[in-house]
């Protein structure tokens, strides 16, 4: 057998065990990456920002609210309280006991 007979010929082109080993590299990569993405998204989780009570949207008009009186919204997924005190302030508290 001649050395222009063999598989890694460059004027053939990519030969096949070269083909495969690429196309095996791909499959590898493909995997470890579908693996470490979940991973490192959980360690490294999106920035997100929290609402504040300063665009905070009432679903009632805050003179609706009696004196010394509240209504527990949701707010940014969890419960608040809205009280509207004696002096007519009107203050928001997480509703957790």
């Amino acid at each position: 057998m001649e050395a222009s007979d063999s598989n890694d010929d460059p004027a053939r082109g990519v030969s096949r065990r070269r083909w495969i080993v690429g196309l095996l590299r791909l499959g590898a990569a493909g995997f470890l990456g579908s693996i470490l993405y979940p991973v490192l998204r959980y360690l490294i989780p999106p920035v997100t920002s929290e609402p504040s009570l300063a665009e905070m949207e009432l679903p009632f008009k805050a003179s609706e609210l009696a004196a010394n009186s509240g209504r527990i919204v949701p707010f940014g997924g969890k419960p608040i309280i809205v009280i509207r005190t004696a002096a007519g302030e009107v203050k928001a508290l997480t509703a957790t006991c």
